[in-house]
């Protein structure tokens, strides 16, 4: 029953269109916290832990915020290059 309720909340977090106006985006953040709370109480977070989740998921943000998590993403990965260089 628990992968049933795991594959709603993806399959809920994941579909439609991308988000156009500020409810919508709200609404969609409400359901993104639930899910996590859900998925991870339940033990099933790693369901949501994929490459492919997590593009659909961004896939849907509004094209101002996909530049931002764009931004963060790259900077997350050149600190993390930087710290592997250290470490050598």
């Amino acid at each position: 029953q628990h992968i049933c309720i795991a594959d709603t909340w993806i399959q809920r977090i994941t579909s439609g269109q991308q988000l156009r106006d500020r409810d919508a985006l709200r609404d969609f953040a409400d359901d993104l916290k639930s899910c996590y709370e859900c998925l991870n109480s339940m033990g099933y977070l790693k369901e949501i832990d994929t490459q492919c989740v997590t593009l659909k998921i961004v896939g849907k943000l509004p094209n101002y915020l996909r530049g931002r998590w764009l931004q963060f993403v790259q900077q997350h990965r050149r600190r993390l290059a930087a710290q592997k260089k250290i470490q050598r």
